[in-house]
């Protein structure tokens, strides 16, 4: 990885990827083809999301109605910092990983159980999940 000192180490790697994949004499259709099918990444978009996290202030906003909803308990508050947490490292996540580690940690009967009684709010976190997902496919076009 690289790193400058300790500021922005991810972003300074994602623009390292970009910037190699945008040279105009490097022709890495090829290799880049490989890399994505070995990653299962259905975009460029997402390959690059995956390696260099999402934004946390981005990931913050989009998840901000639950942030900000009173009528949570601090054990939902914090399953909702722990994906926020996950999408900046990972900058993508599947929907089924809210059923593991760590988040099935706060709750052994996973998220349903945790937002018992709160569909709207458990529907609203896969929903939010499913556009950031979405987002990255249309980017793929």
């Amino acid at each position: 990885m690289i790193s400058v000192g300790n500021r922005y180490p991810r972003e300074l790697g994602g623009w390292l990827v970009i910037g190699l994949l945008c040279h105009p004499q490097l022709n890495l259709t090829i290799p880049l083809t490989g890399l994505l099918g070995r990653r299962e990444a259905p975009s460029l978009a997402h390959f690059v999301r995956s390696m260099v996290g999402l934004d946390r202030a981005a990931a913050q906003s989009a998840f901000s109605e639950f942030l900000n909803d009173r009528s949570l308990t601090p054990p939902q508050i914090r399953f909702v910092k722990m994906v926020i947490d996950q999408l900046t490292v990972r900058g993508v996540m599947k929907a089924g990983a809210l059923y593991e580690v760590p988040f099935k940690g706060l709750h052994a009967g996973g998220p349903d159980a945790l937002f018992a009684g709160q569909d709207n709010v458990i529907a609203g976190i896969f929903n939010t999940l499913e556009i950031l997902h979405s987002n990255l496919q249309a980017k793929a076009g």
